[in-house]
């Protein structure tokens, strides 16, 4: 999520147009290079798929805010983009909506539609992570030892305190992830998107927790967590499928009690004197399990 700055001309906007002007052009060469085939026309890719994830990231945080834009911006602020945030969550929803809906009319594969977004996808994310830098969003703990304050590892807010600069770890963790994709073999559609996506949700939901500034959250968890840990869900029983409703019931049940775990450590945080070190690398542990539990499988026959 990022607060939008006021004026046409401010660094963060601009830097959102530049995100979607270079998933664009990665799209486009990315079809030139495949050549021919039958696909989703590129134009709508390239025009619908970019406009669809503002509206759905701008629409979820608007649900998500509703009484901040009914008692104190007002209802027409919805439409202005200066007046509150977005969130990542609805961008990534609205982005897949639109491309599997075109693909849909196309007459094409969903999946391979939704594949060709991973590339632009994630280094568009990257560099709307980095714009955070102009909006005083994705920072993390202050930090006191003076060795560690300077950029890109630290970020200084409004009153010139340091604090960890957690959307710098955010776009590293968007750039690894479109590498790894990148070096993918060839599978069944779709399989390189549902690989990117898990990775991406896995990443988030620690790197989420880091987060200090004024994400939206219910009770103590971020809105953004619960949509990773739901999209993380999904690609597992998605996966489990061939398997039977048994693996997909055992998976499912791994990723619910890995999910919980998550947030235990979560209130722990609050609530106990762990380490946060040690509830750090719980999280990282779970978080992992819930990615070996959306692994491919062969075969029905349950291990």
């Amino acid at each position: 999520m990022a607060n939008v700055q006021t004026g046409a001309l401010a660094p963060y906007p601009l830097c959102i147009l530049l995100a979607a002007l270079l998933a664009v052009g990665l799209f486009l060469l990315a079809r030139r290079r495949r050549g021919g085939g039958r696909a989703v026309p590129a134009w709508q890719m390239a025009v619908l798929v970019p406009l669809a994830a503002l509206v759905g990231a701008r629409l979820l945080y608007v649900l998500f805010s509703f009484d901040v834009f009914l008692y104190d911006y007002g209802l027409a602020a919805v439409f202005d983009l200066r007046a509150g945030g977005c969130l990542m969550a609805g961008a990534v929803a609205g982005a897949c909506l639109c491309a599997a809906l075109l693909a849909r009319r196309a007459g094409v594969s969903a999946g391979a539609a939704l594949d060709e977004l991973v590339t632009p996808g994630l280094a568009a994310l990257a560099v709307c992570r980095m714009a955070e830098i102009f909006t005083g969003e994705g920072i993390g703990p202050m930090i006191e030892r003076e060795a560690f304050c300077f950029f890109p590892l630290a970020a200084a807010n409004q009153y010139g305190e340091w604090n960890l600069a957690v959307f710098v770890l955010e776009a590293v963790a968007a750039l690894a992830i479109l590498l790894a994709a990148a070096r993918m073999k060839e599978g069944a559609p779709g399989a390189r998107f549902t690989t990117a996506l898990l990775l991406l949700c896995c990443c988030q939901i620690p790197l989420e927790n880091l987060r200090s500034d004024n994400c939206l959250r219910i009770g103590f968890v971020r809105v953004t967590q619960i949509f990773a840990a739901l999209a993380i869900l999904a690609i597992v029983l998605l996966r489990a499928r061939p398997r039977g409703r048994r693996a997909m019931g055992t998976r499912a049940l791994a990723v619910l009690l890995c999910a919980a775990g998550i947030g235990i450590a979560e209130w722990a945080q609050d609530k106990t004197n762990i380490p946060n070190a040690v509830l750090y690398a719980a999280m990282i542990a779970l978080c992992v399990v819930m990615a070996l539990c959306a692994r491919q499988v062969p075969n029905r026959r349950d291990t």
